[in-house]
């Protein structure tokens, strides 16, 4: 193989066409890592090692006992596409199994499926056949694609990422025309790196996603204060952005959750630069493209490295949190929305301190005055900030359950800052349970007991130093959520209708704030911007939260088969609550 693949490099020199090399990788795993296909094609270069992200076609031989339907065999060739997933989204991913007689199987995988095809033998001793010059053919083919052949999202020239014209994305729409340039001159997308900046990439199946920074450069002028600046007659300068391309089940398109919680007026929604429905992959999965702006790093993320000067301002972040899905969930009089994925990755901060909600994939929009249709699949959005009755099965989801996730979040960012036993360290139950590591219902069973009683609650993170501002807003939001008197866990467990929406007044979470703020110390010299614009909705907004009209959350629909979404590993089995044990 070795041989005949350097005779077809030796051949291979024409200009402009797309360079590859083989690489025998039985020995050695491409990148440093551990999974060693017995071969590979690989984009430009000479080096011996290689990027996954470089990979074109993933070699297995096999002995003439394996064929092409063989389980072990077609198990390592989708380990060889996981693989080459991770770096980079691909629409389709190839890979070619040989047999000891030289028989060999293409394969071209899709999220969806897998097809095969049996392409002919290699060449062997004696005379040359018909099927070992199919196979001949086939190579060179191999050799002679373009990037965009081998189902790249992002075009590559000698392994290094190209930048891309925004409308060379099929299917691309300028999806917010109110943002200043965003028309047919958009000049290019750059993706900067070659590494995703995050996303998940973990899973051959489901809503695996790649999220990428990138820059958009505007014609010139088109930016306000461009010509202020001399800049009328060249470039103005690029915009931060973040280019996102994810895999999703029919009918769950983040681009138009997102946008219409734009056109909801929904506030901290960031604007959506651009969308593409980038490719159909079978009746399961579609492949999206979203442009938005970059709108900072995580709270998670801020919250850990906050100052002094910023640890005041955390209360009033939280508050532009609360506006946001209690602006959701309330609509606007035809439609409301829940985010479903509230998590520390999906609340963002910007530089100057703007606060946005992202990553609305996970969302459904529903109509007001209707009854509330059941998720079609009960594990949607991240495991351990889930809310107890999403872990639990049920199928309703409320704007509490956002509301609850947001609770978590605060807690998490609580005990990442001020714990003494941090989440990320060790491997406690509470640790576990942060992780994702436990199934569904583990994760449940212990955040009943973590949550059963206030006082247990503070007790467990282990929190020092903490500020009295925190203090205040964690027990007044847990009283919120759990306190006895129509809250409690138990009763979550055991009814699929959330009966905490029977007692909700959004009064109450502005109040929990607004005690919080007073909590900070020195107490003078700060205002609360997000905090007013909430106590500002409230007070026009009776039913905030609480869409008019609306009756019980009753199911009215068997759920769909949808696969669990961005969840922890293991399935919800309708358990008993464990018996909660009162801590005094």
């Amino acid at each position: 193989m070795n041989r005949l693949m350097q005779a077809i490099e030796g051949q291979l020199t024409t200009h402009g066409r797309l360079q590859v090399s083989w690489r025998d990788t039985h020995r050695d795993a491409p990148g440093g890592g551990r999974r060693m296909p017995d071969g590979l094609l690989v984009v430009g270069g000479t080096h011996r090692e290689t990027e996954w992200r470089s990979a074109i076609v993933a070699f297995e031989f096999k002995s003439d006992s394996y064929n092409e339907t063989d389980k072990a065999l077609r198990g390592q060739l989708l380990a060889d596409f996981t693989d080459m997933a991770r770096p980079q989204p691909r629409r389709h991913m190839f890979g070619v199994s040989v047999s000891a007689k030289g028989e060999a199987c293409a394969y071209v995988c899709k999220p969806s499926k897998a097809w095969l095809a049996r392409v002919g033998a290699m060449p062997s001793t004696g005379e040359w056949s018909d099927d070992h010059r199919r196979m001949v053919r086939f190579l060179l083919l191999l050799y002679q694609q373009l990037p965009g052949d081998y189902g790249f999202l992002v075009a590559k020239e000698g392994g290094i990422y190209a930048p891309f014209g925004a409308n060379d994305i099929p299917g691309y729409d300028h999806a917010d025309r109110t943002e200043p340039g965003l028309d047919a001159d958009t000049e290019a997308v750059t993706v900067a790196g070659a590494e995703p900046m995050g996303g998940r990439h973990d899973y051959p199946l489901g809503t695996k996603s790649w999220i990428y920074l990138a820059s958009v450069h505007f014609p010139a002028g088109s930016q306000p204060g461009d010509n202020a600046r001399g800049r009328g007659g060249g470039k103005s300068a690029p915009r931060n952005c973040v280019l996102k391309y994810h895999l999703f089940p029919p009918g769950r398109s983040e681009a138009n959750v997102h946008r219409i919680a734009r056109e909801m007026d929904i506030p901290y929604v960031p604007p959506l630069l651009g969308s593409a429905t980038v490719d159909i992959l079978g009746d399961m999965y579609t492949s999206e493209i979203l442009l938005t702006d970059h709108v900072g790093t995580t709270i998670g993320k801020f919250f850990r490295d906050a100052t002094p000067a910023n640890t005041r301002k955390i209360v009033d972040l939280f508050a532009a949190y609360v506006h946001t899905l209690l602006a959701a969930a309330t609509g606007d009089g035809n439609r409301f929305l829940l985010h479903r994925d509230i998590s520390a990755g999906n609340l963002m901060v910007s530089k100057a301190g703007q606060p946005t909600v992202i990553d609305w994939g996970c969302g459904v929009v529903a109509r007001s005055g209707e009854p509330r249709q059941p998720s079609e699949s009960s594990l949607v959005g991240t495991a351990p900030y889930m809310s107890i009755r999403t872990l639990c099965g049920m199928t309703n989801r409320s704007v509490i359950d956002d509301l609850e996730s947001l609770f978590l979040v605060f807690s998490r960012c609580l005990c990442d800052k001020y714990s003494t036993q941090p989440p990320n360290i060790g491997n406690s139950d509470m640790a576990k349970m942060w992780r994702g590591e436990q199934n569904p219902t583990d994760i449940a069973n212990t955040r009943n007991e973590w949550l059963s009683d206030q006082g247990y609650y503070w007790a467990r993170m282990k929190l020092v130093e903490c500020p009295p501002q925190f203090e205040v807003l964690a027990k007044g939001l847990y009283d919120l959520l759990f306190a006895v008197g129509g809250h409690n866990i138990v009763t979550l467990q055991l009814d699929d209708v959330d009966p905490r929406l029977g007692h909700f007044d959004a009064t109450q979470w502005l109040a929990v704030l607004e005690r919080a703020t007073r909590a900070i110390t020195p107490a003078t010299g700060h205002d609360w911007p997000h905090l007013q614009k909430l106590r500002e909705y409230v007070d026009a907004t009776p039913n905030c939260g609480r869409p008019t009209q609306r009756r019980p959350l009753t199911p009215t629909a068997e759920p769909s088969r949808e696969p669990p979404q961005r969840s922890g590993s293991g399935s919800v089995q309708q358990q008993p609550p464990r018996k909660r044990r009162r801590r005094r």
